[in-house]
């Protein structure tokens, strides 16, 4: 029963995120066609209005939300290399983008302001516990930790993959991204907003109010930065162009792996990815015509996902720490960088405690400072909203598996050990040695030997 909890909560997490992924996905898809056939913003407020019009007062997220998925699903049909080749060009380009952009940022007019801004802590912010959920939760989901998504991908793996290598630089390389992209877009308002003669406090007011969660803020910036730049709106054509393709490859990956997952219950691929698409897509309209709802979804499953890598912790405290530590990777990849003992210290106690403190104190902390939305209530970041889903979603897929497992592979191994008692009751133990290795043989395919008619009568019950 424990393994069904916590598979089912693997799914819960990634298919309900993949859900309003999709239709972050799609933003990006509209932003490309639209500056396609528009020149770039040159005020802020033309750039709010450009995503506000589309994002809140428009059904075109419902449209692109709907072409965000059935890319990823004909790129499965197709075959996922396809999408493949194409990012091995396009996150190059990606990258080098970012990194021209974020060079370009810092030589605009009091750029330093907002880089400065940026690293002046606030130490009273520590004491926050949505800090740290946030924080971690935004890490999980950049990474693709505790989602099941490289559990389930490791099927795929050989030794000379370098697990550890990779664990270690991925991680690093996308905190690197996300700082740099963080840097660029401070950098980029602060000095729009400081050259319009706004004070700090008008500008953190500015940065809050870029929909709901800060949905808006790549969307709304970065146009008015390329538009600093000569020939800027080639660039971001190339900048949306690239950042869908990278998005579409992550779809693509959740997709593949709902889809591989149902083939396993006997369903054609065709079906299945059809049928995951569908799903998905429903799942998601309600993220794209209300962004608090996109929000909601963007707090109850980014937080579960610091539940899902509780259950992951277990699963190697289960098998051995030491022992998962020699068997999955230090004997068995190649070429590979050694994990140190110091993983097994921190994924023994440190990770625990970390993940017990953490979901203690967000729970106490939503309730207790509940402000106008009581923690009782459905509010887009409200305590039972969480639960509700958590347990909800959670019963339902529960449902299902036991469903399955009573009406469809039950009845299947009843008829199997039908006919193993009515091979037990042959004549002799020799006939039945024979009648099993026949049938063995013949179930399988084997060319091994060859069945003569006359036996192959006797394999039949």
């Amino acid at each position: 029963m424990y393994e069904s909890i916590k598979i089912t909560l693997y799914v819960m997490c990634l298919f309900s995120c993949s859900a309003y992924y999709s239709v972050v996905l799609g933003w990006c898809f509209y932003f490309l066609f639209y500056y396609l056939a528009n020149d770039l913003p040159d005020t802020y407020e033309e750039s709010s209005k450009i995503f506000n019009d589309f994002a809140l007062y428009s059904d075109w997220p419902v449209l692109f939300h709907f072409l965000a998925i059935s890319f990823a699903a004909l790129s499965i049909a197709w075959g996922v290399k396809s999408i493949e080749m194409v990012n091995t060009a396009t996150v190059p380009i990606f990258l080098g983008l970012i990194l021209f952009t974020f060079i370009w940022s810092l030589t605009l007019d009091q750029a330093a302001e907002g880089i400065k801004f940026l690293f002046t802590p606030d130490w009273g912010e520590l004491k926050e516990a949505r800090l740290w959920v946030d924080a971690i939760s935004q890490n999980a989901f950049d990474t693709g930790a505790a989602s099941g998504l490289f559990m389930s991908y490791a099927a795929y793996m050989t030794a000379e993959h370098g697990i550890v290598k990779l664990g270690a630089l991925i991680p690093m390389g996308n905190n690197f991204v996300s700082l740099t992209c963080g840097m660029l877009t401070y950098a980029t308002v602060f000095s729009s907003r400081l050259q319009a003669n706004d004070t700090i406090e008008e500008i953190v007011v500015i940065l809050k109010e870029n929909g709901p969660a800060n949905t808006g803020l790549t969307f709304i910036w970065f146009p008015l930065l390329y538009n600093t730049i000569s020939g800027g709106r080639v660039l971001a054509i190339l900048f949306f162009f690239a950042l869908s393709l990278a998005g579409l490859s992550s779809m693509v990956a959740n997709v593949e792996l709902f889809v591989h997952n149902v083939k396993d219950l006997g369903v054609e691929r065709w079906q299945a990815t059809i049928g995951c698409s569908v799903v998905i897509f429903v799942i998601g309209v309600g993220s794209a015509v209300n962004l608090n709802f996109l929000l909601n979804q963007d707090f109850v499953w980014g937080f579960a996902l610091i539940i899902s890598g509780t259950m992951f912790l277990y699963m190697i405290y289960s098998y051995g720490v030491k022992k998962f530590r020699d068997d999955m990777f230090n004997t068995y990849s190649i070429d590979d960088w050694k994990l140190p003992v110091l993983w097994e210290w921190i994924v023994k106690f440190v990770a625990p405690l970390e993940a017990a403190v953490l979901l203690v104190w967000w729970a106490f902390d939503t309730i207790s400072n509940d402000g106008d939305h009581p923690w009782y209530g459905f509010s887009p970041e409200s305590f039972m909203s969480c639960m509700v889903q958590w347990f909800g979603f959670m019963v339902i897929l529960i449902t299902v598996n036991l469903c399955y497992v009573r009406y469809w592979r039950l009845p299947q191994g009843v008829d199997d050990k039908r006919d193993n008692v009515d091979l037990l009751q042959s004549d002799t133990v020799e006939e039945t040695l024979s009648n099993s290795h026949l049938d063995l043989h013949s179930n399988s395919h084997s060319n091994y030997g060859t069945i003569s008619e006359e036996n192959l009568e006797e394999t039949k019950y």
